[in-house]
């Protein structure tokens, strides 16, 4: 009887120390759940700043880059009138054109990026994102939309460094004193140097009109900043959507 009893007890004694590990081990898995939770809600809220501090930059540059795409669209509906000689007074446009030339080879457009809390998110674990959709959207974004931004930006300035400001060196001429001027954009004023002030070394742009590797470059330059101008545009739209999941999932 006694042993009974001794067998009884022990075998509570077990089952209450099993269910208080089991107890303790749950209350810890909760807490450290709570704990992931916190601080993906915390992360996606550091995310949140991030896209819109971002989009800033890009709005910027995308306003620069229309500007640029414009008046280069404006160059070659220049070129192309005067080479079929229908405007006798085209000459006049297409000389205030070319003094304008040199921005096209010096305008930089570089969108950064700021991904810190992509960074931390990556550090931890990118399954720290719980919902799928989301994950999969913010991972699209900074993998794929930065990259191809950062590739046709690249792309580009090549192709100002080494064949436009050659160009330039070669067939033009300033016509006065550089100017500083300045700046405002949505980050801020700043000052910098003018550069539209150049004009054909020879005087007259009879040259240009037969000129293939001058419409080669404006063309293809042309092409080029369209396709950053395009993803730029679409890395928008795609930040717009990610702000507006990532407000959702963190309410």
């Amino acid at each position: 009887m006694l042993m009974r009893k001794t067998i009884k007890k022990a075998a509570l004694e077990l089952i209450l120390i099993f269910a208080g590990i089991s107890l303790a081990l749950g209350l810890e898995n909760w807490i450290a759940s709570v704990q992931l939770a916190n601080q993906e809600k915390q992360l996606l809220s550091e995310m949140l700043s991030d896209l819109e501090e971002t989009q800033l930059d890009l709005l910027d540059d995308m306003r620069v880059l229309q500007d640029i795409t414009a008046y280069m669209e404006t160059l070659i509906d220049h070129l192309n009138v005067a080479s079929s000689g229908s405007d006798l007074n085209i000459a006049t446009e297409l000389s205030e054109d070319l003094k304008n030339i040199a921005l096209e080879c010096e305008t930089r457009n570089f969108v950064v990026p700021k991904t810190a809390a992509y960074t931390s998110i990556q550090s931890l674990g990118l399954d720290l994102i719980k919902n799928d959709s989301l994950r999969t959207a913010i991972t699209n974004f900074y993998e794929l939309a930065v990259t191809r931004i950062a590739t046709t930006e690249r792309t580009v300035q090549d192709i100002a460094s080494a064949e436009c400001w050659s160009y330039i060196n070669d067939h033009f001429s300033w016509l006065g004193p550089i100017n500083v001027e300045t700046f405002t954009t949505q980050l801020g004023t700043y000052r910098n140097v003018s550069i539209n002030n150049l004009a054909p070394r020879e005087g007259n742009i009879d040259r240009f009109l037969q000129d293939d590797s001058f419409r080669t470059l404006v063309s293809r330059l042309l092409f080029r900043r369209s396709i950053v101008l395009r993803n730029y545009r679409n890395a928008n739209d795609e930040i717009e959507e990610l702000k507006s999941a990532i407000e959702g999932e963190i309410s």
